[in-house]
């Protein structure tokens, strides 16, 4: 195994959509609901990967009509019957943690955030950074920083893992050691000049280390 970090760490950050749950077909579906409801085009992935809903409403819905798309939207994503499984990986790398402090930090709302982790088994942080809690969205760095903060942390001592451009921005801009996670070749090859390290999943990905001062060890091959 090969490590990802030489200076000891202190937190962990999560990205949630892709990076802790697989949730990409459920999204798909209630954009193209919210969508169909609204009478507007379906945002294209590309314009949606990693960002917060707000800034995408705000670029296909009307102006006056923000705030019902908004919740329109919210309400597709908290159905209680959504097919959200955990990525490959998340169980085994958070047990590891132990008390390792460690939060989320997503661009979804926090009711989408909540049924999505408890959906998929995963659990959940006592503090959250969600799509409220900035003024600018991934790429800016600022979800991450706050996530750092809200763990009492400098970003630099933090373990970012994420699998969008925007939100490896994001984490890499904020001075976070960052890890990119794709199950897509395609995307590995995009994240790998961004990210500190890329891989297609957590598993096999070790901490070496506890709360006073941890390493990431990464699977070699």
């Amino acid at each position: 195994m090969g490590a990802l970090n030489e200076t000891p760490l202190l937190g962990v950050l999560f990205d949630m959509d892709g990076t802790l749950v697989d949730s990409t077909e459920f999204i798909e579906f209630a954009w193209s609901s919210w969508a169909r409801d609204l009478g507007v085009e379906t945002p294209p992935l590309e314009r949606r990967h990693g960002r917060p809903a707000r800034d995408i409403i705000a670029e296909f819905a009307p102006p006056e009509r923000f705030d019902y798309a908004f919740d329109r939207l919210e309400w597709w994503e908290t159905r209680p019957d959504a097919p959200i499984t955990p990525r490959p990986g998340v169980h085994d790398f958070i047990a590891q943690l132990g008390d390792i402090p460690w939060t989320v930090v997503t661009s979804a709302t926090y009711p989408v955030a909540l049924a999505r982790l408890n959906a998929a088994g995963i659990p959940v942080p006592d503090t959250m950074v969600t799509a409220r809690d900035v003024t600018r969205g991934k790429p800016d760095p600022e979800p991450f920083a706050t996530g750092a903060a809200r763990l009492g942390l400098d970003p630099a001592t933090c373990f970012a893992v994420e699998d969008a451009e925007a939100g490896v921005r994001a984490a890499v801009g904020a001075g976070c050691v960052t890890l990119a996670t794709s199950s897509i070749a395609s995307e590995r090859t995009l994240l790998t000049p961004l990210a500190h390290a890329v891989l297609p999943d957590l598993r096999g990905v070790r901490v070496d280390g506890d709360r006073t001062g941890f390493r990431i060890l990464l699977p070699q091959g």
